[in-house]
């Protein structure tokens, strides 16, 4: 991948501590989007500025002498847990996913690039992220107290496999795994203010480091996770959930990390999870509204500042997203929903119905019947009808991964990070 030099800013004169900022949080910190996304920013005019910053002239992703990153994460596959893994060096693309991708990236290089243009100095982020973890037990800071509040209640259970887990081995389980990655979060970063020298030479001994902010961006598995289902008093929202106690662990883990790094005072941004937009269903609602929650109690008022993410999301990309599922529909099916007013696509299913029984038809010969390249001519012929060309060719500027991690899109990871970083700065100029 070959890369430019960032855009230069007029840095103010003087030694000063560098600045250290920490990004924390699951897959969506990480950042899932692939760089060929990048070009999405360039389709927009409201993101082009953001755009010019990322990636040069000829659309080769810049390199930012000024920022440099730790970032640590583990190798994990489905299912399976895989090696720490550690990465650092000057901010670019690369530094997304588990930083063993070179072509990924998250929110860190939209907030990189804010965070130096508004602070005119060098700046060193520390990036500790770990797809697939929650906040109740994987995050769970130590004054948020035992996964377990009344484990004599814990019954043996039966896993979908047939596998028996009895009460005793599931509370070992939970008591070993509380609160690791919140450990693991501590530790990597105290290994980088040990020695900020070996991750930015900009550093200067005499000067020091300052701890100048915190970002968290974390949430789906506490959003499908296991928490109570509300009483609402309304059967119709029965399955309306109760995340009160995300937003108590929340409020935990942003004084348990002020105090375990003895910076009391650290500005605190709350990414929100903003996964479907404005379409998000009732639990995303009601869990956005309890990750937002900690920023208006009155004990971290001017401190913590929550961002709502959903302001980022692709409306555009997710209405695609949502007509691309139709043509995985059973074409017995598809028909259907020409019958119902409410339908938005009913004119699409009646259109895609024989093209899809005809596709169904090919994929069930045998032989020379079942030619691949005919498969490929129908598969065509049904993006055709979903999509314009001008449509297709978003599709693929923008998108490079699902729905729960902000559909792989660079622009929204950008921005997403630009926010995060100037609810920060705001947060330090109100308290400077």
């Amino acid at each position: 991948m070959a890369v430019t030099l960032a855009v230069s800013h007029p840095f103010v004169a003087g030694a000063k501590p560098l600045k250290v900022f920490i990004l924390a949080g699951q897959s969506n910190m990480q950042g899932q989007a692939k760089e060929s996304t990048l070009a999405g920013l360039a389709m927009d005019p409201e993101t082009k500025p953001l755009c010019d910053k990322l990636v040069d002239g000829s659309g080769k992703t810049r390199v930012h002498d000024h920022v440099w990153i730790a970032a640590f994460s583990r190798t994990d596959a489905w299912g399976k847990t895989g090696d720490a893994v550690e990465k650092h060096g000057k901010l670019t693309v690369g530094y997304g996913g588990n930083t063993t991708d070179a072509e990924k990236l998250g929110p860190e290089l939209g907030f990189g690039v804010t965070m130096v243009e508004n602070l005119k100095e060098p700046i060193l982020i520390i990036k500790t992220s770990w797809g697939g973890k929650s906040l109740k037990l994987d995050f769970r800071p130590p004054s948020g107290g035992p996964f377990y509040d009344h484990p004599e209640e814990v019954k043996d259970r039966v896993t979908g496999k047939g596998q028996k887990i009895t009460a005793a081995e599931e509370i070992a389980q939970k008591v070993e795994a509380t609160g690791k990655y919140y450990r693991l979060m501590l530790e990597h970063v105290r290994s980088v203010l040990a020695d900020p020298g070996k991750y930015c030479p900009a550093y200067d001994p005499k000067e020091g480091c300052e701890l100048a902010g915190f970002a968290w961006f974390q949430g789906f598995n506490d959003l499908v996770g296991p928490y109570p289902t509300a009483d609402s008093g309304d059967k119709k929202k029965g399955g309306a959930k109760d995340y009160s106690e995300y937003s108590r662990l929340l409020a935990c883990l942003i004084r348990d990390v002020r105090k375990d790094l003895s910076a009391p005072n650290l500005p605190f941004a709350i990414g929100v999870l903003g996964v479907g937009g404005k379409t998000a269903n009732e639990n995303t609602i009601l869990f956005r509204k309890a990750m937002a929650a900690p920023a208006a109690m009155e004990e971290f008022k001017g401190t913590v500042k929550a961002v709502n993410t959903a302001d980022f999301w692709d409306e555009k990309l997710g209405e695609l997203e949502a007509r691309k599922a139709l043509a995985n529909a059973d074409p017995r099916k598809q028909g259907r929903g020409q019958r119902d007013p409410q339908d938005p696509y009913a004119e699409l299913r009646r259109k895609l119905a024989p093209l899809q029984q005809e596709l169904a038809d090919v994929k069930e010969q045998k032989g020379g019947g079942r030619s691949k390249a005919k498969i490929e001519e129908i598969s065509q012929r049904i993006q055709d009808v979903l999509f314009t060309p001008e449509e297709q060719e978003y599709i693929a500027r923008n998108r490079s991964n699902q729905g729960y991690h902000y559909l792989g899109s660079a622009k929204t990871y950008s921005r997403i990070g630009e926010a995060l970083a100037k609810a920060i700065v705001e947060m330090r100029a109100k308290g400077s």
